[in-house]
């Protein structure tokens, strides 16, 4: 192992004390006593969305329509595929390391939203996860899953191997924490080379500026995945994709795009005025959901309800997936929910599309929401390419490191993603979308990063798959809710 990849002594030792952390709360199941702690219902009458599907429960419907729409709910979570930190894997290449507890939750994260964007380009936006009955997984679900076994194999383009040895350019070391700028390169890089990717038709683009830019969405960009032109015109509005539930064979030869956006929308805490933009963003049946999380804590964002957002949580660690019969480790029965003023700013979008109306529709989403942000976009959609004062290179990265509650650390970086507008008494500074287009790319003010788990991290961590009591909906801070098929369960 070269001196540059070999890891310090403090973080074998801060790797080692986590492990056993981890170890010790499986053990003595703390997860149970930090879910029985929370006790604060999410609103049973508002609209839950689970990227761009709507699910309401009202007073006015009846109670087997409500019920129905729990089940609903309830299996379309489920469907949601989940990642976890996972042990006794083989050695990751020039480490020691057979487990990624403490260090790979961004990671595991940027998994998830790739198997969500993977599952609707191979089983269709309608699949669901078979029922418990079923003892073996069904063709298409294995295909897919395999694609992110815990082996250091080419069959396995999206394992935890396969992400550090990808993404060793752009930043990732097996050990140590990194961000969702690195995390959405390192799957770029995976999927420029990897031939399953590439024989299912995968597209894998990360949307950024050098600089810290606001990222550019030039419509014209992707028109050769359908054949484009495209005309330079967004369609009048998002088309949903049609729904189907084919395997692999049935999706082999069709192109499907999936767009990671790594932003930075405040400095050292969410910026208030962003949002409005991210609730809009999950709301898309485009969107396959947000890496981010809390200060020092990687997490997998997958739907909103009013000022909560609701997430998956890769904290809990899992026997390594190594075949078919790992399969229903990968479903998840917990989901919980956090404030978005406890996100962190630093984060990246993710899109999937899989034809020409769904990209545009995209585009034209994109741009009303750009329309709508006060001169303070997500993203700028472009019919021309704006002029850049420098272009940088992909090997002048610099390191997306975490940000630290405990140690106050505060990260600057250029190129690890766009960097936002100031606080909301600064936004006077923030130049408006009339301004951008007129005098070139735009940049915004440094914020901080996130990356992965922090050591001996007490929250964000998933509960055991439990039985409880009946209850609509529960949650509350850290919050969260315990599914299973016949509706929520209080924990």
């Amino acid at each position: 192992m070269g001196d540059q990849d070999a890891l310090s002594t403090y973080d074998q030792i801060r790797l080692t004390l986590s492990s056993s952390y981890y170890t010790l709360r499986r053990a003595l199941k703390l997860n149970r006593l930090r879910d029985l702690l929370q006790q604060s219902a999410l609103a049973p009458d508002a609209p839950i969305w689970i990227m761009g599907q709507e699910y309401a429960a009202s007073p006015e419907l009846g109670q087997e329509e409500q019920e129905e729409v729990l089940r609903e709910l309830v299996c379309c979570f489920q469907s949601i595929i989940w990642m976890t930190y996972r042990s006794h894997f083989a050695p990751i290449r020039d480490s020691h390391l057979r487990t990624d507890a403490g260090w790979g939750c961004t990671l595991r994260s940027g998994q998830m939203i790739m198997a969500q964007g993977l599952r609707r380009h191979l089983l269709g936006s309608d699949w669901r996860w078979p029922e418990e009955s079923v003892a073996s997984p069904p063709p298409g679900l294995a295909s897919l899953l395999s694609l992110f076994h815990d082996l250091p194999q080419t069959s396995a383009p999206l394992s935890i191997h396969s992400l550090c040895e990808h993404g060793r350019a752009c930043g990732v070391q097996a050990g140590r924490w990194l961000g969702p700028w690195v995390m959405a390169k390192s799957m770029e890089a995976v999927a420029r080379t990897s031939r399953p990717l590439l024989d299912v038709g995968l597209t894998v683009a990360v949307l950024d500026e050098p600089g810290g830019a606001v990222p550019q969405l030039l419509i014209s960009s992707h028109e050769d995945l359908w054949g484009g032109p495209f005309g330079g015109e967004a369609a009048a509005g998002p088309e949903p994709r049609p729904a189907g539930g084919g395997g692999p064979s049935s999706c082999a030869k069709r192109p499907g795009l999936i767009m990671l956006v790594p932003l930075v929308l405040g400095l050292g805490k969410l910026n208030p005025r962003y949002i409005p933009q991210l609730q809009a963003v999950l709301t898309m049946p485009q969107s396959i959901g947000i890496v981010g999380g809390r200060p020092g804590s990687s997490l997998y964002f997958v739907g909103t309800q009013q000022d909560l957002l609701l997430y998956l949580d890769p904290h809990e660690v899992q026997e390594a997936a190594t075949g078919d019969e790992h399969w229903r480790s990968y479903c998840g029965t917990t989901l919980r929910t956090l404030p978005f003023t406890a996100m962190d700013p630093s984060l990246a979008l993710g899109f999937y599309v899989g034809s020409k109306e769904e990209y545009l529709g995209l585009c034209s989403a994109l741009e009303q929401l750009e329309s709508r942000s006060g001169g303070a976009p997500l993203v700028c959609v472009t019919r021309a390419r704006l002029s850049m004062e420098h272009e940088s290179p992909l090997d002048e990265w610099e390191p997306d490191e975490l940000t630290s509650e405990d140690e106050g650390a505060e990260v600057m970086h250029a190129e690890a993603g766009a960097l936002h507008a100031t606080e909301e008494g600064d936004a006077g500074t923030v130049p408006s979308a009339a301004t951008v287009r007129d005098a070139g790319t735009p940049t915004r003010e440094a914020g901080t990063a996130l990356g992965g788990g922090a050591l001996l991290d007490g929250v964000g961590l998933p509960s055991p798959q439990t039985d409880g009591a009946s209850s609509p909906l529960a949650s509350h801070g850290s919050r969260q809710l315990s599914t299973a098929r016949s509706g929520w369960e209080m924990l």
